[in-house]
């Protein structure tokens, strides 16, 4: 059984949230790039919204390991401050092409 944990952080906290999870015991990761629509985080300059980078990071974990590695990394990027990053943990069903 596993479980996926989605790490939203500003541009360049990637790393950041893949050594921690590492640490942690997991074993990597995969990093997508996203844009913020959140009204509040966008900002007007010359007619152009432009809107903040954000990295998204997808952590595939075994069950017994989620708490474990969601902590490691919300206590590394301080994601319970304002404007640090998001975690959020889905169930995986189904998981194809995992070993371990």
């Amino acid at each position: 059984m596993y479980d996926l944990i989605v790490v939203i952080v500003p541009k360049h906290r990637d790393e950041e949230v893949l050594e921690a999870a590492k640490n942690a015991g997991a074993g990597g990761g995969t990093i997508l790039h996203g844009r913020s629509v959140r009204s509040s985080e966008c900002k007007k300059m010359l007619g152009l919204t432009i809107q903040p980078e954000k990295e998204i990071v997808l952590i595939l974990v075994n069950k017994d390991n989620t708490d474990h590695i969601l902590e490691a990394i919300t206590e590394e990027l301080n994601l319970g401050q304002p404007h640090q990053g998001m975690a959020l943990v889905l169930d995986a069903f189904d998981v194809i092409g995992v070993r371990g």
